[in-house]
């Protein structure tokens, strides 16, 4: 190999570097420059493998989103409304892991409610970096409003889709429990609970692997005529809502927990790593809490833990007719958990979702 020494090289024009390929790059000396026109950038010997000249030891360089770099080695990218993901460079084989969780269900109207299901939520891991070309349009679902509107679904391109939570069933006669992401949970005027049509739904993911595409439906209410007391519970993206077994109304579904997807690695994440749990029924008299449905417990779930730890489901209400007492709870934000069913005179919101997305760096 032929070689020129100076001090400083001042090209007026350019430099035009070897081209190579990847099967036919030449052994490696540590700084030795090339063009590689398969990959279609500059690489650089780095003394151990051939990296992008203008990334360097970055695996992917992206823009989009909230950036976070954890303590662990992973880049976050987190949105929590509607944006691009945009690809800037990558190195040959790099993959990224997503997460997409759907807004929670809103609650119903009035009292005698059921819960309403959480988000759906789906997580990719190892999905090729090659394959998303160099734009992405990330949109993020709201939870649902107050009276009887599912969450918004969430998505990453075309690639992922979560679908929202449904809504749960109330007052006024003519609703049960709404199908969506994780389905509503039916009410003591029409017993029927809604549907969870998340794992229904297809998810294009190529090499990657679908680890998660969680919903499942709520529980059933009494139905008219039926003991004066609530609902059946939301359902969680990892277990079905609780139906009614008066005198206590339906628990809700607990959610998933994402690996390296919780608060830990990135603030705007959620506790745990925990997403998508279904809320508790609501029921109008007698004030007692304990008769009151718990989000996101269903199965194994502890009723005493903080809201975060029960996947952003919210509790259901539990008020006599002078509206005084416990009141539902809304779904936490950025957790895709579904609304308490409401007491009157209470009525709250389901959780936002969020879409992230995370790579070695």
């Amino acid at each position: 190999m032929s070689r020129l020494n100076v001090a400083k090289l001042i090209a007026s024009v350019g430099i035009r570097l070897p081209t190579f390929t990847n099967a036919t790059r030449p052994a490696g000396e540590t700084g030795l420059l090339i063009y590689n026109s398969e990959e279609g950038y500059v690489e650089v010997f780095d003394g151990t493998e051939w990296a992008n000249a203008s990334t360097g030891s970055f695996t992917v360089e992206a823009t989009g989103g909230t950036v976070y770099d954890s303590p662990a080695g992973y880049r976050y990218h987190v949105w929590t409304g509607p944006g691009p993901f945009n690809i800037l460079n990558a190195k040959a084989g790099s993959t990224i892991d997503i997460l997409v969780v759907a807004g929670g269900g809103g609650a119903g109207n009035y009292y005698y409610n059921g819960g309403s299901g959480g988000g759906g939520v789906v997580h990719v891991t190892g999905y090729p970096v090659q394959a998303l070309g160099s734009g992405t349009t990330v949109s993020v679902g709201a939870g649902g409003a107050y009276p009887y509107n599912n969450g918004a679904a969430s998505s990453f391109g075309s690639i992922l889709t979560a679908n929202g939570g449904g809504s749960g069933g109330g007052y006024p006669y003519s609703y049960g429990g709404l199908p969506g992401g994780s389905g509503g949970g039916g009410s003591l005027y029409v017993s029927t609970a809604g549907s969870g049509n998340q794992p229904g739904v297809p998810q294009s993911v190529g090499s990657g692997t679908l680890q998660v595409n969680g919903g499942n439906g709520g529980g059933g209410g009494p139905g008219w005529p039926g003991n004066p007391s609530g609902g059946g519970g939301g359902g969680g993206a990892g277990g079905a809502g609780v139906g009614y077994s008066g005198p206590k109304v339906g628990d809700g579904g607990i959610g998933v927990t994402i690996p390296g997807f919780s608060a830990a690695d990135h603030p705007l994440l959620a506790e745990g790593g925990r997403y998508g749990g279904g809320g508790g029924a609501g029921t109008y008299s007698p004030n007692d809490p304990s008769r009151r449905g718990y989000g996101g417990v269903n199965p194994g779930n502890s009723p005493s833990n903080p809201q975060g730890l029960r996947y952003g489901a919210g509790n259901g209400g539990s008020s006599g007719p002078s509206g005084n007492g416990y009141g539902s709870q809304a779904g936490l934000a950025r957790t895709g958990g579904g609304a308490g069913g409401p007491d009157y005179p209470h009525a709250v919101a389901g959780g936002s979702g969020v879409v992230a997305v995370r790579y070695l760096i």
